[in-house]
């Protein structure tokens, strides 16, 4: 934590474990590639690390934790692992220049604050989802901008929009 001078990181595939807030406001940390060995990654792990614009996700996480990527304002873009099943409260919290994030099929719930003011956002994209994951809150997108998208597949739009919590975003639901 704090390791202000920290610009770039390559976890080996020795390490299968990283414990919370390891790189909380790394201020400089601008890339991060974690070893395919690693299973679970704790919250507040990259927790005000504003330079952050690379990060390598594991392919056998399920989980993004809380706050995981807090504040991480440089942050363009990030592929979430098709193994994740839930996105942690604040896990993308202003994290404003995501322009697009496409959720995996196996994505069940989505806590609050989880894109709380990713105002580049321009759409998310759930459409390779069969079944409406459970939103924590209705803030799970508050602040989203008035032309931000939230795909679906079309089969299953009017459902959506009438979801539990995700009503409040039914004028952002696109059928696709």
């Amino acid at each position: 934590q704090n390791c202000a001078g920290l610009r770039s990181m390559t976890i080996p595939n020795t390490v299968s474990h990283i414990g919370y807030g390891t790189f909380m406001s790394c201020y400089s940390l601008s890339s991060v590639s974690l070893s395919s060995s690693i299973t679970n990654i704790y919250s507040d792990m990259f927790n005000g690390c504003y330079s952050l614009s690379s990060v390598s996700l594991p392919n056998n996480i399920t989980n993004i934790g809380p706050s995981m990527f807090r504040g991480c304002y440089s942050l363009p873009k990030i592929e979430i692992p098709d193994t994740v099943t839930s996105i942690g409260e604040g896990a993308f919290y202003y994290c404003r220049s995501l322009s697009n994030i496409t959720i995996p099929h196996g994505v069940k719930s989505i806590d609050a604050h989880a894109f709380f003011h990713c105002e580049g956002m321009k759409y998310y994209d759930f459409t390779a989802l069969t079944a409406i994951p459970k939103l924590g809150t209705t803030n799970v997108f508050a602040g989203i901008s008035a032309d931000c998208e939230i795909r679906v597949p079309a089969s299953l739009a009017e459902e959506w929009k009438a979801a539990s919590n995700w009503a409040k975003y039914a004028n952002y639901i696109v059928g696709v």
